[in-house]
């Protein structure tokens, strides 16, 4: 049986986001071949002030996923280590884009964080090259638990 994931694009609130997880919970057969829930949450919900309600409610999303034993991860929301260090109450794992670390060096020390932080770690990349593909698959195996789709130059 294939995998899946499911990707939110930063489009879901949390209460769609528990949603979700009751119609999975329905449809057991979807729910064992689920590898991760991508970027649930809006990419700046943790860059602007507020009154803790928001941050409250993604962390009770967080802790039903952990029971239920789906995994969320941090796509659009993450640039770099920083952004690896905001996230890390929220998600389970993050995707780690070289495009968008700023290069190799910047990409593995937001790995070298997630894994600090033990985060998973997805490698990613933009739609490009294969250029870009081959230097993303060298992060592959550079870690532990690190996975990923570096078929960005097939797009192409």
């Amino acid at each position: 049986m294939e995998s899946f994931s499911v990707d939110a694009n930063a489009s879901w609130t949390p209460r769609i986001t528990m949603e979700f997880l009751d119609a999975l919970n329905r449809h057991k057969e979807f729910k064992d071949r689920l590898m991760m829930l991508e970027q649930p949450f809006q990419v700046e919900f943790l860059k602007f002030e507020s009154d803790g309600k928001m941050e409250q409610e993604w962390l009770e999303v967080k802790q039903r996923c952990d029971k239920e034993g789906v995994l969320i991860f941090a796509d659009e929301s993450i640039c770099n280590a920083d952004d690896v260090r905001k996230v890390k109450d929220y998600v389970h794992g993050v995707n780690i884009k070289l495009e968008k670390a700023g290069g190799y060096r910047k990409a593995i020390e937001a790995i070298d964080t997630a894994k600090q932080l033990e985060l998973k770690v997805w490698i990613g990349v933009m739609v490009g090259s294969c250029l870009n593909s081959n230097i993303a698959a060298q992060l592959l195996c550079t870690r532990t638990w690190v996975d990923g789709h570096v078929g960005g130059g097939q797009w192409i």
